[in-house]
């Protein structure tokens, strides 16, 4: 069994790696829910958290940690410092989790790469779901078609 400072320590830790991943309120807004991480009985490193209901998950190959619908719902109040923005009219596609199209990315806040996860939003604000970078942010600019950003999962119902 751990320590508090152990947990103390485990939760610093997340909050830290939520907010390099995936912007600075991320990681805080997260950890100020009463959280329980489940531990790899081998490595003790995280293989998921949970708040009640699944919050992040951690890809095996990386340690990446993947927020879920949970986790995202979470992050619908808090203004956000790295995300890519998208046009009403992928609003609904976005939501029922479909990908997201270069020419329907208005532009992007924080500074993003290729091939990492990000927060997708509306123009208001609203979040609509997660997935993965395809495309750098200048190249979405100059291309007119083509998959900008795989989404993994969708808010909507």
């Amino acid at each position: 069994m751990h320590s508090s400072y152990d947990n103390r320590i485990l939760l610093r830790k997340v909050a830290y790696l939520l907010d390099f991943m995936y912007g600075p309120p991320v990681g805080s807004t997260i950890v100020a829910h009463p959280l329980r991480i489940s531990l790899s009985s081998k490595t003790k490193r995280p293989k998921a958290v949970y708040s009640g209901d699944f919050l992040v998950a951690v890809r095996r190959k990386d340690g990446y940690f993947l927020l879920e619908r949970h986790g995202l719902n979470l992050l619908s109040k808090v203004k956000l410092s790295k995300v890519v923005v998208v046009d009403d009219v992928a609003k609904p596609f976005v939501m029922e989790g479909k990908d997201v199209f270069s020419h329907h990315i208005t532009h992007f806040i924080g500074r993003h790469y290729v091939g990492e996860d990000t927060i997708v939003t509306s123009t208001s604000g609203e979040v609509l779901g997660c997935g993965q970078l395809i495309l750098l942010p200048a190249e979405v600019k100059s291309f007119k078609r083509g998959v900008g950003v795989k989404i993994r999962i969708g808010l909507g119902g």
